[in-house]
């Protein structure tokens, strides 16, 4: 959050901007070392670890070094060994130097895909780390409506200990008292389910988010005009999919678009499909149906 803090003059620029100019001037972007990498200069207290506590913040700094990162695939760069490429925080020093890498800087400012739209004052609300983790990650795959976990992945993005080898353990403690607080204090929420395919276990997650009554309805309307279009397009009828959409709420409206979109665009190409109502509404159903169809894999 610290880090993000810093990097507000660039994420401000490209929210203002919008997608049409994506590049950010030299001047809004932290100095280069001389080794190529940006640095962030931040006061050791916006860390909000306490005062007195370097060793803590050291610790905490030594191990972003080694925290491997992985974003959803894009043109840009995904995979990186370790958040942060280095820092400088002297004895008795009051500001923190934090060295990043060109792209990760360009990922951290990647606004369009979700990675920086979350509230500091919420996060540092929050007395439970696991509720502040979780936060951080639903704002950060809010525009994708959900996302997939398994269950091993999220012991490790959570750093958990042998106390949660047992998922009901995970479910209870940890799943269920944050899924209620952000509910109930927070404009954004999940709800979850554990599924099991081929012997794995995996954690789905539904990102619900608060919307005016204005913004929903025009959205619901733009959404299923273009569904329509869609089917007409692939010889089919919108009715064919209405119990369907009757079912969905606001989150799930751009990816039912998308996957229906894929889903006559096969169509088009294929040809062979004697009753394309059927079909399509075959295919959709099963999507909705089935979490781990529906939502995108982390």
């Amino acid at each position: 959050m610290a880090i993000i803090s810093e990097l507000q003059r660039a994420i401000r620029l490209r929210l203002t901007r919008g997608n049409e100019r994506k590049g950010v001037p030299e001047v809004f972007l932290p100095p280069k070392n001389d080794r190529g990498y940006r640095v962030l200069t931040i006061p050791a207290q916006a860390f909000h670890i306490g005062e007195k506590n370097g060793a803590r913040l050291r610790a905490c700094l030594r191990e972003l070094e080694h925290t491997a990162i992985r974003f959803p695939d894009s043109e840009q760069k995904n995979h990186f060994t370790g958040f942060i490429e280095g820092f400088r925080f002297p004895a008795y020093g009051h500001d923190v130097e934090i060295f990043l890498q060109e792209q990760m800087v360009a990922r951290l400012l990647l606004v369009e895909e979700g990675y920086t739209a979350y509230s500091c004052q919420a996060a540092l609300s929050m007395a439970n780390k696991y509720t502040v983790r979780l936060y951080w990650l639903v704002c950060s795959w809010r525009n994708r409506g959900g996302f997939v976990l398994s269950i091993d992945e999220l012991r490790r993005m959570l750093t958990l200990g042998p106390s949660y080898d047992r998922s009901d353990n995970i479910v209870t403690h940890i799943l269920k008292p944050s899924a209620a607080d952000l509910r109930e204090h927070y404009p954004i929420w999940f709800d979850f389910r554990l599924l099991l395919r081929s012997d794995r276990q995996y954690i789905c997650f539904k990102i619900g988010y608060q919307v005016d009554e204005e913004t929903r309805n025009k959205a619901t309307q733009e959404a299923w005009d273009a569904c329509r279009l869609l089917m007409n397009a692939a010889g089919g009828h919108a009715q064919a999919i209405a119990d369907i959409w009757k079912q969905l709420d606001f989150e799930d409206l751009h990816s039912f678009t998308d996957k229906l979109a894929s889903l006559t665009a096969d169509i088009r190409i294929r040809r062979g499909i004697s009753n394309v109502d059927a079909y399509v509404h075959a295919a959709m159903l099963a999507w909705y149906s089935d979490w781990l169809l529906r939502y995108s894999d982390i």
